[in-house]
This record gives C-alpha cells, sequence and structure tokens, in this order.
C-alpha cells in the first residue's frame, strides 16, 4: 500500500470522525427534547402499592395523599442577553453582536429519577427547553431564531436562596446572515453554561449565566468551518 493511500484513509476517518461528532451532539439534545416532552406529560403521584398500604382509616389524609401531585414544569424564565463572537464577512474579520430574548421552561427529572432509579437528589436538576430569538447588530442588521435542549445541574441544595448550576446541551439555530464560515441558514448550536439563581421570594428569583456555544451544520454542506461566541444572559425565574 503506498503512502498516499495512508493519507486517502487518515483523511476518511478523520472527516467522518468529525461528521459523527456532530451527529453524537444531535442525538443527545434529540433525547434531551424526547426527554422535556416526556416529561411535560408526566405527573407523579401516589403508586398503587402506596395506596394500599397506607390506613384507610384517615380518609381526610388518604383523599389529600391521592390527589397530590408533583408539577413536572417546575418554572419559567425570562432571559435577556448580549452574545459576541468573531466571524469572517466581506474577506474580513468582524464582530458578531446578537442581542437574544429566550423563554426557558425548566422540567424537573427528580419525577422521573424517583420513579425509575429511587434517586431524589437535594440539588437542581432539570431538563430546560429554551426557544430565543434575537437581533444580530453586527456585521450587518439581521435575524437569528431557534430552540435549545439543556440538562441543567445545580450545585447546592435546592432549598438554598443562591442556587449555583452548570449546563450543556444543543439544539437548532436559522440565521438570516449569510456568513463565509457558513454554507446553510440552518445550523446546529452545541452549548455549555454556568450560571445561578437568587431567589428574593420563595417563588421568584434573578437568573445571571454565561455560556459558550458552537454553531456549524454537522457537515450537512461545504463550508461548514464554524464558529464561537460568549453569550451572557440575565432575566427572572418564576417557579410554580
Amino acid at each position: 500500500m503506498q503512502k498516499k493511500d495512508f493519507t486517502c484513509i487518515f483523511e476518511f476517518i478523520q472527516y467522518n470522525g468529525y461528521i459523527m461528532k456532530k451527529f453524537t451532539l444531535l442525538a443527545i439534545g434529540s433525547a434531551i427534547g424526547l426527554l422535556c416532552a416526556t416529561l411535560s406529560f408526566a405527573d407523579e403521584g401516589i403508586t398503587p402499592a402506596q395506596a394500599q398500604s397506607m390506613e384507610k382509616t384517615d380518609t381526610a389524609v388518604y383523599r389529600n395523599t391521592t390527589d397530590t401531585k408533583e408539577r413536572s414544569l417546575e418554572s419559567i424564565e425570562l432571559l435577556q442577553g448580549f452574545s459576541w463572537g468573531i466571524l469572517r464577512y466581506d474577506k474580513q474579520d468582524k464582530h458578531y453582536r446578537m442581542h437574544p430574548t429566550s423563554v426557558a421552561l425548566d422540567f424537573t427529572l427528580k419525577t422521573l429519577t424517583k420513579r425509575w432509579f429511587n434517586f431524589n437528589p437535594a440539588f437542581l436538576l432539570q431538563c430546560q427547553v429554551e426557544p430565543f430569538i434575537g437581533y444580530i447588530a453586527s456585521p450587518r442588521n439581521n435575524m437569528e431564531m431557534g430552540i435549545q435542549a439543556y440538562l441543567k445541574v445545580g450545585l447546592v441544595p435546592q432549598t438554598w436562596k443562591f442556587q449555583p448550576y452548570i449546563k450543556g446541551g444543543t439544539g437548532i439555530d436559522y440565521m438570516t446572515l449569510h456568513t463565509w464560515e457558513q454554507s446553510t441558514q440552518f445550523n446546529f448550536i452545541s452549548s455549555v453554561g454556568v450560571g445561578f439563581h437568587y431567589f428574593i421570594t420563595d417563588n421568584v428569583a434573578l437568573t445571571v449565566e454565561g455560556r459558550y456555544r458552537h454553531l456549524s451544520n454537522a457537515g450537512i454542506d461545504q463550508p461548514n468551518h464554524g464558529y464561537e461566541a460568549i453569550t451572557t444572559d440575565a432575566g427572572i425565574l418564576y417557579k410554580f
């Protein structure tokens, strides 16, 4: 086998490895989205076995317990952000600036972890679905919109007023801006972030977070150089 044959094999593995990585991220995001959809219909009440083991003599307590259900949709957030990065536009490196507005739906995962694994952590454990729309201010006035799904994990007990967390996930994006990096307007987003909630009342909290995101089209078309951006978000959370 000649040297050029090894080179071709290496390039094939390298290229397809890149594609597989992108589709893996997409698969993870799809799984998170499917899990969120499942959660939206999954309310946990008392199981039949638990009902049979209760003392039925206390009718009032029995009725209250069986009627009590846990919400899957735990909270909702309204966030306003600022995103910036560098991309190539008109043969020059330009600053990319975008102002996203998003609504985040926070579904608790404890409903499922308790039922399937008997695991009920004290910290926040959520699946977050976040549609967004953004105004692109630079390098030209344009629009961006999409939806993302995250796994969101708290770092302290959920009863604390100050609740730091980490999150990661993926989603889909449509941008009206034509860039040198991307041949498509539809792309995929992979994001990681860190932030915190600070509860000013039992049900209302202030939210601040930062994110790092990568945007590309998973090799569907070329060019597909991708580009990165840093986003800061602030807003308010309402807990049901």
